[in-house]
């Protein structure tokens, strides 16, 4: 079987080479037609149909029907606008994330929900060194984190219950939430009071609290939290919990 591995490697890559090339295509004409597209990349009608075929089952290209040709898809500008969306959001986030790290001596994460996980999209971290393994850009479970249950509390009941049907749920620590009801309620207790918390359930030692930013039609679109040492949390969780909750409304659409 491994002496397949490199074979299938260089197949997908040299697939996703082609898709790329094919869609930047489209930079110069709003419609090509699969001769067109055939001519232009020096590829066979027939690979170049497969190709446009997949690309259009995900909606990464669309057909005129009147032209038989095709041009992008509503499925890019849906990533163009979340691209747009998060770059401008962390850009007004960065003053606030400084000013409250820097206050209460702890890490402030700006993150959203991707494939039902965590996305850290900016950090700033101030005070006594944690551990924490949250980087820009990791992807990270949300169950056993403040952000993470908040967004998925969030995220709506059809995948709230798809969810707990679905995801492993492992024990990171003693107190990480492992069963599906206590996390349901869990859930619920979060869209009342409109915040999340966890005190350990990711890391011992370390707490978070957490708020929604909202966007259009008060979809909420990331998470805005502050972690650090359990103790400094603890001790000073009602000014931070006003804090951000204050951020949230200035960061909120």
């Amino acid at each position: 079987m491994a002496e397949w591995l490199p074979h299938m490697k260089k197949e997908t890559s040299q697939t996703v080479d082609r898709a790329l090339a094919l869609l930047s295509l489209f930079s110069e004409e709003e419609e090509l037609g699969i001769s067109e597209i055939s001519l232009a990349m020096g590829i066979d009608r027939t690979s170049i149909s497969r190709l446009v075929s997949s690309l259009e089952k995900a909606d990464f290209l669309q057909k005129n029907e009147e032209t038989r040709k095709y041009r992008l898809g509503m499925r890019l500008l849906y990533l163009g606008m979340l691209v747009e969306e998060r770059n401008e959001l962390a850009m007004q986030a960065l003053p606030f994330m400084k000013q409250l790290s820097e206050q209460f001596q702890v890490t402030s994460l700006l993150s959203t929900l991707e494939n039902n996980q965590v996305r850290v999209l900016h950090k700033v971290s101030a005070g006594p060194v944690v551990y924490m393994s949250a980087r820009v850009g990791l992807l990270l479970p949300a169950y056993c984190m403040a952000s993470g249950k908040l967004l998925l509390a969030y995220s709506g009941t059809e995948n709230i219950q798809s969810y707990l049907s679905n995801t492993p749920l492992s024990a990171m620590t003693r107190n990480t939430i492992v069963d599906p009801a206590l996390l349901s309620e869990e859930f619920q207790r979060i869209l009342l009071q409109g915040f999340a918390e966890d005190n350990g359930e990711a890391t011992i030692g370390l707490s978070c609290i957490s708020v929604p930013v909202y966007g259009p039609q008060r979809r909420v679109i990331a998470a805005f939290s502050l972690s650090g040492q359990s103790e400094i949390v603890q001790s000073n969780r009602l000014a931070m919990l006003n804090s951000l909750k204050n951020v949230s409304l200035q960061l909120s659409n």
